[in-house]
């Protein structure tokens, strides 16, 4: 008798591994039980992130690697949680996701460029050429760590596979649009918190992730003090934005704060309705 056909969101997933009632759950094998709480079907976590992380906690990595399967079980394990940007995480994430499909049962050590280039054919027909870029990238990271494991003797991608590159931007957001955005008539939270962050992003020249991580503790007497997200690993370089004579700056974060609910403590300047950041804690 075949096996049972996986469930389009379980495809791509680890073995044993489901999606249900919002969450990934592994399916705890028989005489096991005892190492996963005495539970059959063990919840690991509502994100790929989280359940990958969880299971890590659980599993020693896999030694005897035979397939690209297992290869990408362990580079999810000890690799991916090692970023920094929970938006890389899920990028690395659902390229492993894509890449499982065609090379899993493959040994890692037989792809060759060709294997590659029909991959990212593929993938560009599907979801776009910086998808085919990402997936690839991640195929050729993947290799090399396997290649510091131990596991193959080279990376078979690096200088044989070599991708076109996504168009860069050939514009940039123009006065009139930005007129129009901050003339937009509803006065809805929503609006004004997005009329007030084009406007501090104006004034400031900062990043959105900046920005929505700014504290009342940044909120100093000689100016805005920020600590660049992109330098923080590098040079951990910090800014002081002073203030403008004319107070305009100032009078923004005023606004800021005015928009209720209350901030307390080293609360963060934009706050959602229930007083929580909009970035997420990881």
């Amino acid at each position: 008798m075949p096996p049972k056909s996986r469930n389009n969101e379980n495809k791509g997933l680890p073995k044993r591994w489901r999606f249900k009632n919002g969450a990934y759950r592994y399916q705890v094998p028989r005489g096991q039980e005892a190492a996963w709480d005495g539970k059959r079907e063990f919840t690991l976590g509502k994100t790929l992130p989280e359940a990958y992380q969880a299971w890590s906690e659980r599993l020693s990595a896999v030694e005897n690697i035979q397939t690209f399967s297992e290869l990408f079980d362990r580079y999810a394990l000890e690799v991916i949680p090692t970023y920094e940007s929970y938006k890389t995480q899920e990028t690395k994430t659902l390229a492993i996701r894509r890449l499982r499909r065609p090379f899993g049962r493959m040994n890692p050590a037989a792809i060759e460029p060709i294997d590659v280039y029909k991959y990212a054919d593929k993938i560009t027909r599907q979801h776009g050429l910086t998808s085919a870029n990402r997936d690839v990238e991640t195929l050729s990271h993947v290799l090399s760590v396997a290649v510091k494991w131990g596991i193959i003797k080279k990376n078979q991608l690096l200088g044989q596979v070599k991708l076109d590159q996504p168009p860069a931007r050939d514009r940039l957001v123009t006065d009139e649009e930005i007129d129009t955005a901050l003339n937009i008539p509803f006065k809805s939270r929503g609006v004004v918190i997005a009329k007030l962050h084009i406007r501090l992003k104006l004034m400031t020249g900062l990043r959105r992730k900046d920005i929505l991580q700014l504290k009342l503790s940044d909120i100093r007497e000689d100016g805005i003090h920020v600590q660049p997200s992109k330098t923080k690993k590098s040079s951990g370089k910090r800014l002081i934005i002073e203030w403008d004579k004319g107070g305009e700056l100032r009078a923004v974060i005023d606004e800021i704060l005015r928009v209720p609910p209350r901030r307390i403590g080293d609360s963060p300047l934009f706050i959602t309705r229930d007083g929580k950041s909009y970035i997420n804690a990881k």
